[in-house]
Parts: C-alpha cells; structure tokens; sequence
C-alpha cells in the first residue's frame, strides 16, 4: 500500500507538475544520508528504484558530483553492480553514482514516469550528500536512451537542480532525441562494429553524433567512438574516452564551492563568484572582507578556504591548458580561451603569462585542427555509408587521411580521423 507522501508526490508532480518539481518536494534526508558504499534506494513510484555507489573518497569536506546511469532492455539485475564506473568516475572524479533500476525492464514503457523517478533518486541523493550541482554525467546504455533521452529533452536547457550534468555519454544507445546544446555539454557517443545494425544502433548514435558536431562552436569536446569489431555492450575504451572528456570539462566548467557550507553573509558575494568561475571578483571581494572590521574568525578561516580552492582550481585550469598546448590545439584554443575569462583580474602575472601563451600557439597547426573539426561538421552526415556495418565512402579517406597526418593521434580531431579511416574499403 502506498505512503500518503506517496500519493501526495504524485498528485503534485502529475496534476502540477507546471508548479511543483520533484526536485523541490525531495528535499529531507533518508537514513542513507552520507552512507559510503552501495546501497538501495526507492522512490515513491513503484518498480522505479535505483541503487547509490558513494566513493570512498566522498566526505563532509569534500563535496562530489554526480554520474547517473540507465540501463538497457532487462537490465535491472545489473543495477546493484558499478563495474563500469566505480574506478573510472565514481573514485576517481568523487562522483556519487546512481544505477536507475526499472523493475519491468522495458524502457520504452511508462518512460515520463521512469524520468520522474530518476529525477527522484537524484533530489534523494543531493538531500543525502552534499553535491556540486554542474559536476556531474549522466550516461545510458541500449534501450536506456529512451528515458535519458526524454529526461534530457526536458531538462536540460539550464544547469541546476533539474539538469546538474555537464557531460553525456550514450554508449550503444536508441537515443532519439535530437540534441539542441542550449546549455553547451561535452559529449562522448560510442558504438560497437557489430551492433551497428542492430535495432538502428548506427544511425541513432550516427544522428546523435551528427547533432554534436554541428553545434561543435559550443563546445567541441565531442568524441565518437566505433569500436572495431565490438558487439552490443558498454566497450572499456570508450568508458575510458568518456571519462578523458569528462576530466577537462570538469577542471573548466564544475562549481568550486558547496554553497551549503557558507551561508554567512559575508560571504554570499564572494561564494557566488567563485562558482561562477569569475575568480577576479571574487578574490577582490576576498581582499575587502579581509579590510573589515570585527569580522568573525570564523568567517575569515572559511575565507581563507575558499582562496586555497580558487588557487587550487586556477592552477588545475592552467595545467589543463599546458598539457593540451602541442598536443590538442583545437581544444588548446577553445578551454584557453575559458580560462582566461575566468583568471581575470585574478593575479596580473599569471593573466599576463597566461595571454601570451595563448598568442604564442602554434597558428598552422592550430588552423590546421579548425579546418579538421569544420570539415568532419560539414562532411559527417554523408561519410559513413550504411550497408550493415559502417563504411566509409571514398570521397572522405583522402580529406580524413591529410587531416590526421597534419595533426596526429594527440589531436582529439586526429583521433576522430583515425577513428573513422578504420571503416575505408
């Protein structure tokens, strides 16, 4: 029998849902709160459960994000494992992991309610932990398209509470939606050689790569796997380019702060710029509160943390930037150019050190990245000819072939190159 706050849930959600989020309503703790390990969970429609992986490496003081995934057609009895994500996200990246687990197996069944539930089981895990809301993938596999799908359609053109995801990956997916980058994502897509015709696989994540590529001046942290030889399951080697991807995105777009932990006054100014990135205000706004008279030590220690996190944050954005310098310059040009928003009026040396290193890239092999990105966004929809398999059509091995060799395998767009002249008669 149900909870009355069962049935008052679903009347809110199904008969305002214009008014009330489920995200507004699933606010209390459970007696999971701050749990470590795996665990179910339930939400208040039933057959919708999902299961929490909380990494060793979550604590009080140490705020995570988040990785949801879905499921394919009958796989709810692999709810329960992490296999895939528990070393790759889950521990490495401090990432709280939800496995959504649809007791029917059927995706395609009920789906609006099924994106309800996941929406539940994420508000039950931010009332649970404390989450950087923006740090965070979401990821589907086979029939769980279908509900990340919708779920994305619905929610994601602004981060926040209702879309705290700043990367997807679909791997092997019926992902149907067509992809409108509102809020800019990094997108990993894969699918295996073998299961390129199997229930459209190949044109779906072909479609959706398609979409990516076209919005690629949004954001061109964009990958497309086709796994040689591979049959329909998630492929370690794109779990690996996903998390490759999510790492960047993650060190130049994820809030720095759990806003929850600074609530004095004093400090709201100072929280909201650093979480917006814009690090310059913010180490102002630290300067005067520092000027102020009888301020509370307690403010001025939480002060002194958040300048430690703003450091540690600028000097992981500028080391992002000095790896990707001469070996990635698309990608070089395109988080450079973020991160020098964000350190203005940080420190006027590493502002000024930092712009010349920026003018100083290599303009030929940087053009020569560009022309490789336009010419895959112009060109893709018509590369890969379908016979059952993927194929590259001829017209395209010569193009891919100049690219790859002008730009070479540490240049994402060389990879992509690479990736696609596997598939040449």
């Amino acid at each position: 029998m149900r909870s009355v706050k069962s049935v008052i849930l679903s009347i809110l959600v199904f008969l305002c849902g214009q008014l009330f989020a489920v995200e507004d309503i699933v606010k209390e703790p459970s007696e999971n709160a701050g749990k470590i390990g795996t665990y179910q969970g339930k939400t208040e429609f039933p057959g919708n459960n999902y299961y929490v992986y909380a990494p060793t490496t979550y604590n009080d003081k140490n705020p995570a994000g988040l990785h949801i995934y879905f499921h394919g057609q009958n796989g709810q009895g692999g709810a329960k494992h992490f296999g895939h994500w528990k070393q790759n996200f889950g521990e490495r990246f401090n990432l709280i992991c939800i496995n959504m687990q649809y007791m029917d197996g059927d995706n395609a069944k009920d789906t609006a309610t099924k994106v309800l539930a996941a929406r539940h089981a994420v508000a039950q895990v931010m009332a649970d932990y404390k989450i950087l809301v923006g740090k965070g993938v979401i990821c589907c596999f086979s029939g769980g398209g279908l509900p990340s799908g919708l779920y994305y359609l619905e929610s994601s053109a602004k981060r926040g509470p209702q879309w705290p995801y700043s990367h997807m990956a679909l791997y092997g997916s019926n992902s149907r939606m067509g992809i409108q980058q509102v809020t800019p994502m990094s997108w990993s897509i894969s699918v295996g050689e073998n299961e390129w015709s199997l229930a459209a696989l190949g044109k779906t994540q072909s479609a959706r790569f398609a979409d990516v590529i076209t919005q690629v001046d949004k954001h061109p942290d964009v990958f497309f796997n086709i796994i040689k030889g591979g049959k329909h399951t998630i492929h370690k080697a794109a779990v690996a380019k996903s998390a490759e991807i999510f790492r960047r995105q993650d060190i130049a777009t994820s809030p720095v702060l759990y806003a929850g932990d600074y609530q004095e006054k004093e400090l709201k100014k100072i929280v909201f710029a650093t979480n917006k990135l814009a690090f310059g205000p913010a180490v102002k706004e630290l300067a005067k509160l520092r000027k102020k008279k009888k301020v509370d030590q307690a403010v001025l220690d939480k002060a002194d943390i958040i300048e430690q996190k703003i450091k540690d944050r600028v000097k992981a954005m500028t080391d992002l930037v000095d790896e990707l310098n001469g070996k990635d310059y698309a990608l070089c040009y395109f988080y450079g150019s973020l991160i020098a928003r964000y350190i203005k009026g940080y420190d006027k040396e590493l502002e000024k050190s930092f712009k010349t290193m920026m003018k100083e890239l290599d303009r030929k092999k940087l053009e020569a990245s560009m022309r490789g990105q336009a010419y895959i966004k112009n060109s893709f929809r018509k590369m890969l000819i379908s016979d059952g398999r993927p194929n590259l059509g001829n017209d395209y091995i010569g193009p891919l072939e100049h690219f790859l060799g002008q730009l070479g395998e540490t240049d994402q767009i060389g990879q992509q190159c690479k990736e696609f002249l596997q598939y040449k008669d």
